[in-house]
């Protein structure tokens, strides 16, 4: 693809080179931690026990910068977890996993028609025997993110009888919708906030609901219902691949979940990431020297699920008492936002966001030049590409950034800072970045994340 046409489809020049091309070509001190590459992971903090599959804790994580700064956490107890985990449903294919039904209907395990987005080796099989208007198989206490708006899904494969098929019983239930097979009318409860059915093929259909407001709880009930054409003949459907995730992660397809340790993390389809504990997980690196500069570029891609004060990045055990340190901070100044600041001779200067809503899934990039004394112009904060405007702290220059550790995911001297989300990239540059070099970072890591800016 030439210039012309990466202007053309506005996407930066940048992304044809890899981050450490991008960021560190020229001698750039910093450090890349990019825990989709498996091959810099490892299980202790040595470094002699890789990490081999999800759910796996992280106790190093090599530098890709090639300046040697890999980040390790010598507390077992303390380090986080590699994971690709979307979907929150245990057992998605198993043909029991939502194994309950009415007096009238009863559930087996179908062998013989297998769709081929699955890997079971058998489907649910809900089969009406008696007369009754509805026929249905349902799962209690399924899980939902308090305080998002989630989406619910599964395939479903109707027989010659069934006039409808639909999620919940109760038109007022947040998953409510209802698809007639025969008139192919979709209907959508008052309280739900879209729904789809999408042709499969072979007679399967994947149908969708999600929610029109954030839920209120964490659990509930997953119901599948169906309505026969002839209430005097038998009826059934067949259903497999539950799926509840955050709307926000529709972007990604179905995913197979057997257990918390096994479900399929194929990296080409679900992005890797280190989930931080929210508590006491994190990592630190030796000393990073960005004394020879007055500018830091900062980049991270993560997915926030509080909206605590929380530390993701922050060089030194406390920036705001070490001259020439910076932290990228969440939470701190507005609830669930980003904040970037650094610490001059005498005080802090800092930007940050307005208040958000989580989870959220974000691209942070930052820009600090010390040479400049104004909060407002020496801070560039972007989220997701938008300029943060707010800023405050002292109006002073800084000669030159300091030699101090970087922490992730927690504050060095006082770890009740603790990151609660999903990092899927962290890069710190000594030197200020251009504007194309900027778009090109974060178009990388909103490509890793499925974010799209």
């Amino acid at each position: 693809m030439t210039a012309r046409n990466l202007a053309a489809a506005r996407i930066p020049q940048g992304v044809l080179s890899s981050m450490d091309a991008l960021l560190f070509s020229n001698g750039e001190r910093g450090a890349w931690f990019d825990p989709s590459d498996m091959s810099t992971l490892f299980q202790d903090a040595a470094g002699t026990v890789p990490v081999t599959a999800v759910e796996q804790p992280v106790g190093k994580i090599l530098d890709k910068s090639g300046r040697g700064n890999h980040a390790t956490q010598a507390t077992t107890t303390k380090r986080p977890v590699l994971s690709a985990r979307v979907n929150l449903v245990d057992g998605s294919e198993l043909w029991n996993k939502l194994n309950g039904q009415d007096g009238s209907s009863t559930i087996t395990a179908e062998t013989v028609d297998i769709p081929p987005f699955v890997t079971a080796s058998s489907v649910s099989k809900v089969t009406r025997t008696g007369v009754i208007t509805n026929f249905y198989q349902y799962g209690t206490g399924q899980p939902l993110i308090s305080g998002a708006i989630n989406v619910r899904s599964f395939f479903v494969k109707p027989d010659a009888n069934c006039a409808t098929i639909g999620l919940s019983n109760s038109g007022t239930d947040p998953f409510f919708a209802s698809y007639n097979l025969i008139t192919k009318v979709l209907t959508v409860g008052a309280n739900a906030g879209s729904a789809s059915v999408i042709d499969q093929g072979n007679g399967w259909f994947k149908f969708s609901v999600t929610e029109k407001v954030a839920s209120a709880i964490s659990s509930g009930l997953f119901l599948i219902i169906s309505s026969p054409i002839n209430t005097g003949l038998p009826a059934a459907f067949l259903t497999t691949g539950y799926d509840t995730r955050v709307a926000d992660q529709r972007i990604f397809p179905y995913q197979r979940v057997g257990t918390s340790t096994d479900y399929d993390s194929n990296v080409a389809k679900f992005p890797r990431y280190l989930k931080f504990d929210g508590i006491d997980d994190s990592l630190v690196t030796g000393n990073i020297d960005f004394s020879n500069t007055d500018k830091i570029s900062v980049f991270s891609g993560v997915r926030v699920l509080s909206t605590a004060t929380s530390i993701l990045a922050e060089t030194s055990a406390s920036y705001s008492g070490s001259a020439g340190a910076f932290e990228l901070s969440l939470g701190e100044i507005s609830s669930g936002a980003a904040t970037l600041a650094f610490r001059g001779p005498s005080g802090t200067h800092y930007m940050y966001e307005g208040a958000q809503t989580v989870p959220r899934s974000v691209v942070i990039s930052g820009s600090m030049d010390g040479a400049i004394a104004a909060p407002g112009a020496a801070l560039v904060l972007r989220t997701n590409a938008a300029n943060a405007q707010s800023s405050g702290g002292i109006t002073e220059v800084l000669s030159a950034f300091g030699n101090y550790p970087l922490n992730i995911g927690n504050r060095g001297a006082d770890p009740s800072y603790g990151f609660s989300g999903c990092m899927f990239d962290l890069v710190v540059r000594g030197g200020r970045s251009t504007p194309g070099e900027v778009a090109a970072a974060e178009h990388l890591i909103s490509k890793k994340m499925g974010v799209r800016l």
